[in-house]
């Protein structure tokens, strides 16, 4: 009889406790709705979203994922909201957000003095997009009734 490993006798190893519990029970938005929904751990520790409005489940199970989403939540990135007539803005707040940080990835990777143009439009379009977006939010501000677009 052999001694090679199967998925039965191998144990994952130990994650430490600083890697989980400081995500454990965070309230994430909804990349769908917008709502604050807690962040829980599957059996491995690894963790999960679920989003009982929606039907979304999202799990996060790389160590690079992992670490992205510890450093996120430590930087205080993720603006969640508890009630379903908040969602709208708040999933335009999280949107602003993410094509803020795309524009200034392009921006990085464009050069000075020879510049890609192709870099150059998609950063023209993110920038009409974040001005889309700035625009609706003080329209929502003010009252002035519903999203007039979708989110793309």
């Amino acid at each position: 009889m052999s001694n090679k490993a199967t998925l039965r006798n191998v144990r994952e190893p130990e994650r430490s406790s600083l890697e989980s519990d400081e995500i454990y029970g965070k309230i994430l938005p909804c990349p769908i709705c917008g709502n604050g929904i807690p962040l829980q751990l599957t059996f491995k520790r690894k963790p999960y979203l679920t989003c009982n409005d929606c039907g979304l489940q999202l799990f996060i199970r790389g160590q690079t994922g992992i670490e992205r989403l510890q450093k996120l939540i430590s930087k205080g990135k993720f603006i969640a909201g508890q009630e379903t007539n908040a969602s709208e803005p708040l999933a335009l707040i999280n949107r602003l957000e993410k094509l803020q940080v795309q524009k200034r990835d392009l921006e990085t990777k464009q050069g000075l003095i020879f510049k890609n143009e192709a870099v150059s439009d998609a950063i023209t379009v993110i920038e009409a997009e974040i001005s889309k977006i700035e625009q609706e939010l003080k329209a929502r501000a003010k009252g002035k009734g519903k999203l007039k677009g979708k989110l793309k």
